[in-house]
């Protein structure tokens, strides 16, 4: 594939979590990469295998704020900086998987 999937990457902003924020699911974070992924010109399987990388360790690693608000607002989001950083490492080392 000729273009990145995870061009688009999390935006840093400062935000406090919510205090009681529970986590969306995994399986709704793992749709949204399929069609953040597909948005970016991957075809089926790779946007799949794309979302199959990166949802679990996305879930494990990013705050139940951060994660919302990516499942909202795409991979433009604005999330805390922390989240960001392991949000794109995550983003970049799965992008591999759907070459």
């Amino acid at each position: 594939m000729k273009k990145k999937i995870a061009v688009a990457v999390f935006a840093v902003a400062p935000m406090l979590l919510a205090a009681g924020c529970s986590k969306p699911s995994e399986s709704k974070l793992h749709d949204k990469l399929v069609s953040e992924a597909k948005g970016a010109g991957a075809s089926d399987t790779q946007a799949n295998a794309f979302a199959d990388c990166a949802a679990k360790k996305m879930y494990d690693a990013l705050s139940a704020s951060s994660l919302d608000t990516f499942i909202k607002s795409g991979l433009n989001s604005k999330v805390a900086k922390g989240d960001a950083d392991k949000g794109n490492k995550i983003l970049s080392g799965c992008e591999s998987a759907a070459q």
